[in-house]
């Protein structure tokens, strides 16, 4: 098992209803400066896909992605409990449709 230590990286891919990604993103916005002045937070970056694909990319107007990075675990973990948070997601929780949450660390 390699030993954890250094940033945490969070990719949080957010699925939301039909037509409803700007809805979702607006009520974020509202957040994002208390999100970003939290203990530990690096980056808090709702993401969507480019119109001009790459490659193989897969492109969805119903998903954001979230790139965050924080200093340790128990800020992300902090975070996650926060009142303001909470507040969101009970704003959210009609419009999205599921949540693949991937919390990484740096090897090395």
């Amino acid at each position: 098992m390699v030993e954890q230590s250094g940033k945490i990286h969070v990719v949080a891919i957010i699925h939301v209803k039909e037509g409803k990604r700007d809805e979702y993103l607006n009520i974020m916005k509202e957040y994002l400066p208390t999100i970003r002045k939290e203990k530990g937070c690096i980056r808090y970056d709702p993401t969507i896909d480019c119109e001009e694909m790459m490659f193989q990319q897969e492109t969805d107007d119903n998903r954001i992605i979230m790139v965050e990075e924080w200093e340790k675990h128990e800020d992300l973990k902090a975070h996650l409990v926060a009142p303001h948070m909470k507040e969101m997601f009970e704003k959210v929780k009609d419009i999205g449709t599921g949540v693949q949450l991937n919390v990484m660390h740096s090897p090395a």
